[in-house]
C-alpha cells in the first residue's frame, strides 16, 4: 500500500479562522478494483468546528473519518467512520484532515477506495487571555506584562508597544517562548501593549495567519518625585515696545523631565538680569504647570529665574532641587504695518456726520511703535476711501467726495483723518491706509439711518483687579474677578445713538439676597473700578444706584464686584429714564483666591467638657474656598492646666478636606479659668486664623437658650412659649425676650451670637427694635446687643398661614436650638382705624359714627369734617349701610341728635347699644352751589407697621400711589340731589385689597370685603 502524503496549507488571510482548500487525491484513488464511489471531499473549519462535504458518483450513503495533528506534528485518528459530517477538533489540534467512504466500501473493507480531504488549520474560539501585569508605574521603574493562551501548546510570543502621542506600534523583539515582556520607560504617559501567539510549528512554517492577538492593555507611566522647576518660553524673543508679551511656562518636573501633574503650589520668579517686566512675582502652580508673561521696553537679553517652590499640601521641597531659568531676547521694534481705527463703527446718514479715523504705525507684534524708536522714520501714509463717504471734508454726492489723502505719521504718534458720511446714502465706507514696505491697514464704517433713542442694550465682560481694592472693609487682592457692564443707547433698529443735551439718567439695582453687590464707575482708561462704590439709595434690598450716559455720548460703563457670595446668580436691572426701557442681565458671584484661614468654635467650654473648632480656607472677603489637601497645624495657647487637644497635646496636625476645612477638639480639664485660651490654625501660604474660648464652671456656662413671651427682665416660667405656639393677626406684632442661660435656667452674661430665623418670611417677619424686618427672615442678635442679660425681638404677622421660628446659637453649635410655631390669622383690628373726609372745600359736620361690616365683623367709622387725601377714592365706589333718613323736629329716642332743629335732615344709624342711635345732621352741611353739590363721607384707614408702605385697590383695579404706612378709603353716605335735598347712597358691596410692602421687600395683600350689615 502506498504511503499517503498530507500537505498543510496556510490560511489565505491574517486572522482567518475558516478556510476551504482544494482536494489532494490519494495515491490509491484509481485502484485496480475500479473507480471510488466518492469523487470528491472537502473540509472547512471555523474555530474548532469542522464540516466535511463529499461528492459521489451516484446516490450513496457516505461515512467520514477524521484525523488531527498535535503540536509535535503527529497525526492521530480522533473519530472513526460515522455518517455525521460535522466534527469538533480536540483542543490540542493544530490541523485536521477528513476521509470519506461509502457504506458499501466500508462493508467490503475496500480501504483503497477511501477519499482524503484537504488539510485545514484549526484554532479554538478562545485562544489568548488578556495581558496581565501592572497598570501604573513611576517613570524609570520596570514593569512586566504577561501573556497566556488556552488551546495552544508549545507557543511562542511577540509583543508590540505604542508610545504616548504616537500612532505607530513598535515590535519589541522576535517571537520567543517566554510569555513575559519586561519594559522600562522614562517618558510619562499612557502606553498600549498587545501580544501575538503562534505555535512553534506555525512559526516554523511561517503560518502567520494562525497567530492570535491579545486585547490591548494600557500602562500608565506616572511622573516621579519633583526634582526641579523647568522654564520654557513660548518664543525666544519679545518686541521691546512695552506692550508685547511672551508667555513663559513653569513646570515642576521629575528626574526625566516629566511634568508632575499632581503638584499644586507656588513658585517665585524674577528677572535676574535685564530690564524686562514680569506679570507677577509669584506663579500659581496647578497640576504641575503655571504661566506668566514678560514684557520689555528696551532691547537686550532678559534672564528669568525661579526659586522658593512651596507645595499647597505642605510637602517640603527637597534640599537638592534644581531651579530652572530661561532667556528671552527683547528685539528692536520696527515698522511692519499700519493700524486703522475708527472711533465708531457706524455713522448716521441723516446728515453729514464725521467719524475720526486714527492711523498708527505698528511693529512686529502689531502694537504701536514707541516714540523712542522715532529713528525708524516717518511714513507718508496714503489714505483711500470707497463707499458713500468723503475724506477730510463733507460732500453732497459721491462724485464730489474726496477719496484719497496723504497723512504724515511718526512712530509713537498717530495721524487722524475725518471720514464724513454723505447725507441720504447708506452702505459700507471702507478706509485703507498704505505706505511702501509695510502691511496696509483697513477698517469699515457703516453709514446707517439712525432713529431716535428707543432702548438700551447691556453687555457684560469679566475683568480682574490689577491692584488691591478695599470694599466695605474687606481688602480684595489683585487678581480678584469683577464684572464690567456697558450700557449702550440705541434706536429701534439697534443703531448706537448719542444722548441728548442733559444726558440720559440710569438706575441700577439687583436682587442679591446674600451680602451686597458693589457698583463702581469704570475707569475710562483702564476699565478698572475707580473711586469709591456708588452710594445706594432706597428701593431694593441691595439699594438702587444712579448712573448716566453723558450728553453726546452713547455708552455708560460700570463695574460690579461682590464680597460675600451666594450660590447661583443674581439679576442686575438697568432702568433708562430717556426711553423708559428696562434690561435685566445676570451676575455670577465670584469667590476669590484662597488667602486666609477662618476659625470658628463655641467660644466657651465647660470644665471636663469638649469643644470643636473648625478651620476653613477663605478668600479675602471670608467666602469659603478650597486649597487642595494642604496640611493644617492647630495650636492651643493660654489654656488652663489640664486642657489640651484630644490627642493630649497643644499641637495637632491634620489635612484639609475637599471643602478646604479641618476640625480639632479641645478637651477641657477640671480647672476653670477667667482668661481666654486661643485656638490658632495655620497653612503654608495663608494668613493664620484663630478663635478664643474660656473654660468655665458649669454655673456660668451658657448651655441653653431661653425664649419668653413679652418683655422680661429675667427668665420666667410663666412667660415660656406654650408648646401649641403663638398666634398673630395680619399686621399684628408680638414681642419676645431672649436669655443665654446655664443648665439651671439662670440668665448669664451674653457671650454668644444668636440667630432668629423664620421658616416662611412671607407669613412671619422677624425684626429687632429697628423698623426694618430682617432680610430673608433671618435676624442676627449679637452678644454685644444684649441689654443686661436680655435682648428682645418682635414678630410681624404677614400672610395667613403657619411659620416656625427657630433661635440658634451661632457661636456654639452644641447649644440646642429653640423652635416654636406662629399661626397668622386675618388682618388685625388694630391695623384698621377711622378717618374723616371732605371734598372741594365743602365742610362736613363732625361727631357722628357710621356702622358697616368688614369681613363679616361690624366696625364703626367716625364721621368728621376734614381729610387730606380722600380724592383718590371719592367717586361713590365705596358704600356703608345707608342710614335711615329723617326730617323731624326730634330725632329718634336715644339718639344724640339733641341739637337738631325743626326741618333738619338727619342720617341716623342704630347705635352699638340696642335702642341707641348715631346721626349726622345733613342740614348742617355747607350747602352746594351750582354744580358743587354737597357730599357726606365716612372714611376707613389701613395702617401698616412703621417703615412699611400701604396701598389700596378697589374691585381688582390698580393700586394707588401712596408712599406712607397709612392709606385711606372713603365711603359715600349721602349726596345732594339739589341744594338742601339729600339722597342716601345705595347699598353695595366692595372688594378692597390692602397691600402692605415692608422695607425688606416682602409684600402681603389683605382682602377686605365691605358690605351691608
Amino acid at each position: 500500500m502506498q504511503k499517503q502524503t498530507m500537505k498543510k496549507v496556510a490560511p489565505l488571510a491574517l486572522g482567518s479562522t475558516m478556510m476551504v482548500l482544494s482536494m489532494v487525491p490519494a495515491a490509491s484513488a484509481f485502484a485496480a478494483t475500479g473507480n471510488p464511489y466518492v469523487t470528491g471531499l472537502s473540509v472547512s473549519a471555523k474555530g474548532d468546528s469542522v464540516t466535511a462535504m463529499a461528492k459521489t458518483s451516484g446516490h450513496y450513503v457516505v461515512e467520514y473519518e477524521f484525523k488531527a495533528e498535535n503540536s509535535k506534528g503527529q497525526w492521530i485518528i480522533t473519530r472513526s467512520y460515522q455518517p455525521n459530517p460535522n466534527y469538533t477538533a480536540p483542543s490540542w489540534a493544530t490541523h485536521v484532515q477528513g476521509f470519506a467512504m461509502t457504506e458499501y466500501e466500508l462493508g467490503h473493507k475496500q480501504w483503497n477506495m477511501k477519499r482524503p480531504s484537504n488539510v485545514v488549520a484549526v484554532k479554538p474560539a478562545s485562544t489568548t487571555n488578556p495581558i496581565v501585569g501592572v497598570t501604573e508605574v513611576v517613570s524609570g521603574n520596570t514593569a512586566t506584562a504577561v501573556a497566556s493562551t488556552n488551546g495552544k501548546h508549545n507557543v511562542v510570543y511577540e509583543f508590540k508597544v505604542q508610545a504616548p502621542d504616537s500612532n505607530t506600534w513598535q515590535i519589541q523583539g522576535p517571537y520567543s517562548s517566554t510569555p513575559t515582556y519586561t519594559y522600562k520607560q522614562t517618558k510619562a504617559g499612557t502606553y498600549k501593549i498587545e501580544a501575538f501567539a503562534l505555535t512553534a510549528t506555525e512559526y516554523a512554517n511561517h503560518e502567520w495567519g494562525m497567530k492570535v492577538k491579545s486585547n490591548v492593555s494600557n500602562l500608565t507611566i506616572a511622573a516621579g518625585t519633583p526634582v526641579g522647576v523647568k522654564l520654557s518660553a513660548a518664543s525666544s524673543s519679545v518686541v521691546a515696545d512695552g506692550v508685547a508679551t511672551d508667555t513663559i511656562t513653569a513646570a515642576v518636573v521629575d528626574e526625566y523631565g516629566n511634568t508632575v501633574t499632581d503638584y499644586n503650589g507656588t513658585v517665585s520668579v524674577s528677572v535676574t538680569s535685564g530690564t524686562g517686566s514680569l506679570s507677577t512675582g509669584t506663579v500659581t502652580i496647578k497640576d504641575g504647570v503655571g504661566t506668566f508673561t514678560i514684557s520689555a521696553s528696551t532691547t537686550g537679553t532678559d534672564a528669568i529665574g525661579t526659586n522658593d517652590l512651596v507645595a499647597s499640601n505642605g510637602t517640603p521641597t527637597p534640599a537638592t532641587f534644581s531651579y530652572g531659568s530661561t532667556t528671552v531676547t527683547a528685539v528692536t521694534p520696527t515698522i511692519q504695518g499700519i493700524k486703522v481705527s475708527a472711533s465708531s463703527q457706524a455713522v448716521s446718514e441723516n446728515s453729514s456726520n464725521n467719524d475720526p479715523v486714527t492711523i498708527t504705525l505698528t511693529d512686529q507684534a502689531g502694537n504701536p511703535v514707541p516714540s523712542a524708536y522715532a529713528g525708524e522714520g516717518a511714513k507718508d501714509v496714503t489714505v483711500t476711501l470707497s463707499g458713500p463717504g468723503s475724506l477730510g471734508t463733507s460732500a453732497a454726492t459721491v462724485s464730489g467726495a474726496t477719496t484719497s489723502q496723504t497723512v504724515y505719521v511718526w512712530p509713537g504718534y498717530s495721524g487722524t483723518e475725518d471720514v464724513y458720511s454723505i447725507q441720504g446714502l447708506t452702505g459700507t465706507i471702507t478706509v485703507t491706509a498704505s505706505a511702501p514696505g509695510v502691511t496696509p491697514g483697513q477698517t469699515s464704517i457703516n453709514a446707517v439711518t439712525v432713529g431716535q433713542p428707543a432702548k438700551i442694550a447691556v453687555s457684560a465682560t469679566t475683568g480682574s483687579l490689577t491692584s488691591s481694592l478695599t470694599v466695605s472693609g474687606d481688602t480684595l487682592p489683585s487678581g480678584t474677578t469683577f464684572t464690567q457692564y456697558t450700557v449702550t443707547l440705541e434706536d429701534i433698529n439697534g443703531n448706537t445713538v448719542a444722548a441728548p443735551s442733559g444726558g440720559d439718567a440710569l438706575t441700577l439695582s439687583d436682587n442679591a439676597t446674600t451680602g451686597d453687590l458693589y457698583y463702581y464707575v469704570a475707569s475710562s482708561a483702564t476699565g478698572q473700578p475707580s473711586g469709591t462704590a456708588l452710594p445706594a439709595s432706597s428701593g431694593s434690598y441691595s439699594g438702587s444706584y444712579s448712573g448716566s450716559i453723558a450728553s453726546g455720548q452713547s455708552t455708560y460703563t460700570f463695574d460690579v464686584i461682590n464680597t460675600a457670595a451666594q450660590s447661583g446668580t443674581a439679576a442686575i436691572t438697568v432702568k433708562d429714564a430717556l426711553t423708559s426701557s428696562t434690561v435685566t442681565v445676570p451676575y455670577t458671584f465670584e469667590i476669590g483666591q484662597a488667602s486666609q484661614l477662618g476659625v470658628t468654635g463655641p467660644g466657651d467650654v465647660e470644665t471636663n467638657g469638649t469643644a470643636t473648632y473648625t478651620a476653613q480656607v477663605e478668600d479675602a472677603a471670608k467666602n469659603a474656598t478650597t486649597d487642595g489637601s494642604a496640611a493644617v497645624t492647630f495650636t492651643l495657647s493660654g489654656a488652663p492646666s489640664g486642657t489640651t487637644f484630644a490627642n493630649g497635646s497643644t499641637t495637632y496636625v491634620t489635612t484639609l478636606n475637599g471643602n478646604g476645612a479641618a476640625s480639632v477638639t479641645v478637651d477641657a480639664g477640671a480647672a476653670a479659668s477667667t482668661s481666654a485660651y486661643t485656638v490658632s490654625a495655620s497653612v503654608s501660604g495663608l494668613t493664620t486664623g484663630d478663635a478664643t474660648g474660656i473654660v468655665t464652671a458649669p454655673a456660668s456656662y451658657v448651655s441653653q437658650i431661653g425664649v419668653y413671651s413679652g418683655t422680661q427682665t429675667a427668665p420666667s416660667a410663666s412667660a415660656l412659649i406654650p408648646s401649641s405656639g403663638v398666634s398673630l393677626n395680619g399686621l399684628g406684632t408680638g414681642t419676645f425676650t431672649l436669655f443665654e442661660e446655664n443648665g439651671v435656667d439662670q440668665a448669664q452674661t451674653a457671650t454668644d451670637n444668636l440667630k432668629v430665623t423664620s421658616s416662611n418670611p412671607s407669613v412671619v417677619m422677624v425684626r429687632s427694635s429697628a423698623t426694618t424686618p430682617a432680610s430673608g427672615g433671618v435676624l442676627s442678635v449679637a452678644a454685644t446687643s444684649f441689654s443686661g442679660t436680655s435682648a428682645t425681638f418682635s414678630l410681624i404677622g404677614g400672610d395667613q398661614g403657619t411659620a416656625t421660628i427657630t433661635v440658634t446659637d451661632a457661636s456654639n453649635p452644641t447649644v440646642a436650638p429653640v423652635s416654636f410655631t406662629v399661626t397668622v390669622g386675618s388682618l388685625s383690628s388694630g391695623a384698621i382705624s377711622t378717618t374723616a373726609a371732605n371734598e372741594s372745600g365743602l365742610a362736613n359736620q363732625a361727631g357722628g359714627t357710621a356702622y358697616f361690616t368688614l369681613n363679616g365683623q361690624t366696625v364703626s367709622a367716625t364721621y368728621a369734617s376734614s381729610a387730606s387725601d380722600f380724592g383718590s377714592y371719592n367717586n361713590g365706589v365705596f358704600a356703608v349701610t345707608p342710614p335711615a333718613l329723617y326730617s323731624a323736629v326730634a330725632a329718634p329716642s336715644g339718639s344724640t341728635a339733641t341739637s337738631a332743629t325743626s326741618g333738619d335732615t338727619l342720617a341716623v344709624w342704630p347705635g352699638a347699644v340696642s335702642g341707641t342711635y348715631t346721626y349726622v345732621d345733613l342740614s348742617q352741611e355747607t350747602p352746594g352751589a351750582g354744580s358743587q353739590l354737597g357730599h357726606a363721607y365716612v372714611g376707613l384707614n389701613i395702617q401698616g407697621p412703621s417703615g412699611s408702605t400701604v396701598t389700596l385697590s378697589v374691585n381688582g383695579g390698580s393700586y394707588d400711589t401712596n408712599s406712607t404706612n397709612t392709606d385711606s378709603a372713603y365711603f359715600t353716605v349721602a349726596t345732594e340731589a339739589s341744594v338742601g335735598s339729600w339722597t342716601l347712597a345705595s347699598p353695595q358691596e366692595v372688594q378692597l385689597n390692602a397691600k402692605v410692602t415692608f422695607s425688606n421687600g416682602v409684600s402681603v395683600t389683605y382682602p377686605l370685603m365691605v358690605q351691608e350689615p
